[in-house]
């Protein structure tokens, strides 16, 4: 996921979360992350996804919502285990 997000391939994306049948995420990332509202939701599934120590997937989701800084504090914590 945090791949895809880096290069940029959110349809991708997309695509591989309906094909594991996981079609409320398969609709989120169709969205336009540069408008405020799925930014926001961006950020609020990431700061969630953080409570749950999902780090690789807080740190996609800060990136879908433009917030580098933040994407990249949570990915010390990858390469810290």
């Amino acid at each position: 996921m945090l791949f895809d997000v880096l290069m940029k391939r959110i349809y991708r994306l997309s695509l591989s979360c309906r094909s594991v049948n996981d079609n409320k995420m398969a609709l989120f990332f169709k969205n336009n992350f540069n408008e405020d509202r799925w930014r926001r939701a961006a950020l609020k599934n990431a700061f969630a996804l953080l409570g749950r120590q999902r780090f690789e997937h807080a740190a996609a989701f800060f990136l879908l919502a433009g917030a580098v800084r933040d994407a990249i504090e949570v990915s010390q914590f990858l390469s810290n285990g």
